[in-house]
C-alpha cells in the first residue's frame, strides 16, 4: 500500500478561538459575535465521515481518502465519490465500480475486510461500529439492507444505521413495487424493519403515483444517534421546500432555516447536536449550520473577511463535536477538517 503524507499545521490560533466560539454554543452561551477563524483546507473535494478519534473519510483530488487533518492516506481502491463513512476502528465503507452494477465494500488500509455484492448491483451508505452496513439493493427502486440479515420485503432507501443496529430512511407508502407501477407512491422517513417499516411521518399518505423525481415525497430520515434520535428532512407541504428536521420523543420538530426556503439535517451526535445545510435569505446559495440550544446558526458566521471560503454542508458530527463537511474556497468546490473540539452536550 502506498500512503501519501502531507504535514499540515493541526491548529492555526484562529482555528483555537473557533473551538471557543462553538463551544459558547453548545453550552448555551449565543450572544454576540464569536471570535473569526480559519479552516485548513483538506483539498479539492468532499469529507463525508468523521469518527470517534477525529479520523475522517473523504474523497481528495478523486481518491479515497483517510486523513486526521494532518495526515493523508489515500486508498488503493477504485471507488465512487459518495456515501463514504468510517467506524472508531478505522475502517472504510467505500462503493466501488463494477460491469455488473456497484458493489460496497468495507476496508481497513490495503485490506478488504467485507465485500457486498448483487448481481442488480449494490449501494452502502453507512457503517457501524460492529461492521455492519446500510443500503440499497437494485438501484433507484430497490430494498434497503442491512448487511447481517439481508433486504427488507419493501421499496425502500437506508441512509443511516446506529451501534444497535437500527436503519433508518424512506419506504413507499403503499410498501410494494411492480412492472405496472415502475414509480411506486411518495417516499416517508421510517425506521426500516422487518416485515413493515415503522413510518415516524405518521401524517396523511396522498393515496397517488410517486411523480418521476420524487417532488413529492413526504419525508426522508439521513440520519441516528445511539439514543434514537432520527434527523433528516420532510416536506410541510409536497410538493414544495424542504425542511430539517430532528425527531425525538415521538415527535417530529421542524428545525426551520437560515432564512432561505429549504433546509435538510444530515447527521446528529449521541448529544443530540445536529449539523446539515441550508438555504440563506437570497436562495441562491446554501450555508453548512449546526443545531444546538434550540438555536439554528450559519457556520459561515464566524470567517473572517476576505477568507474565501464558503461552508456549504455539513456532513457529520461526532460526539466530541468535531464538524465535517464541504465548501468552496475560491470557487472551487474543497473539503474541510474538522472544526471545534468539545465534550458531549446534551441539546
Amino acid at each position: 500500500m502506498k500512503t501519501a503524507t502531507v504535514p499540515r499545521p493541526r491548529y492555526s490560533p484562529k482555528l483555537i478561538l473557533l473551538s471557543v466560539c462553538i463551544a459558547r454554543l453548545l453550552f448555551g452561551s449565543v450572544s454576540g459575535r464569536c471570535a473569526e477563524y480559519t479552516i485548513t483546507d483538506l483539498g479539492p473535494g468532499v469529507a463525508y465521515d468523521v469518527n470517534s478519534n477525529g479520523q475522517i473519510a473523504a474523497f481528495i483530488n478523486g481518491k479515497p481518502v483517510v486523513t486526521d487533518g494532518v495526515h493523508f492516506q489515500f486508498l488503493p481502491y477504485d471507488a465512487f465519490p459518495y456515501n463514504s463513512a468510517i467506524d472508531d476502528a478505522g475502517d472504510i465503507l467505500l462503493n466501488s465500480p463494477s460491469p455488473s452494477g456497484p458493489f460496497s465494500r468495507v476496508v481497513n488500509g490495503s485490506t478488504t475486510l467485507l465485500v457486498l455484492t448483487n448481481s442488480s448491483g449494490v449501494t452502502g451508505r453507512d457503517l457501524n461500529n460492529n461492521r455492519l452496513v446500510c443500503g440499497d439493493y437494485n438501484g433507484g427502486f430497490g430494498n434497503a439492507f442491512r448487511s447481517d440479515i439481508g433486504a427488507v420485503p419493501y421499496v425502500s432507501h437506508a441512509n443511516s444505521i446506529n451501534n444497535q443496529g437500527t436503519i433508518v430512511g424512506m419506504a413507499t407508502t403503499n410498501y410494494t413495487y411492480s412492472q405496472f407501477n415502475p414509480y411506486p407512491h411518495p417516499y416517508a422517513a421510517c425506521i426500516l424493519s422487518n416485515p413493515a417499516p415503522i413510518f415516524i411521518d405518521t401524517r396523511p399518505r396522498p393515496d397517488t403515483v410517486r411523480d418521476f423525481g420524487g417532488t413529492d415525497d413526504l419525508s426522508e430520515a439521513l440520519g441516528i444517534n445511539d439514543p434514537g434520535e432520527i434527523v433528516g428532512w420532510y416536506h410541510p407541504v409536497a410538493p414544495g421546500p424542504k425542511r430539517a428536521f430532528r425527531y425525538r420523543g415521538q415527535a417530529l420538530e421542524d428545525l426551520g432555516t437560515l432564512g432561505g426556503s429549504n433546509s435538510v439535517a444530515t447527521h446528529i451526535n449521541s448529544g443530540g447536536v445536529v449539523v446539515g445545510w441550508s438555504g440563506i435569505s437570497t436562495n441562491s446559495d446554501q450555508h453548512a449550520f449546526i443545531f444546538t440550544n434550540d438555536t439554528l446558526v450559519d457556520l459561515n458566521s464566524f470567517l473572517p473577511t476576505g477568507s474565501g471560503w464558503v461552508l456549504q454542508m455539513a456532513n457529520s458530527i461526532n460526539d466530541s463535536g468535531q464538524i465535517v463537511g464541504y465548501g468552496l474556497f475560491q470557487g472551487v468546490q474543497h473539503a474541510f477538517q474538522p472544526i471545534g473540539l468539545f465534550s458531549p452536550v446534551s441539546n
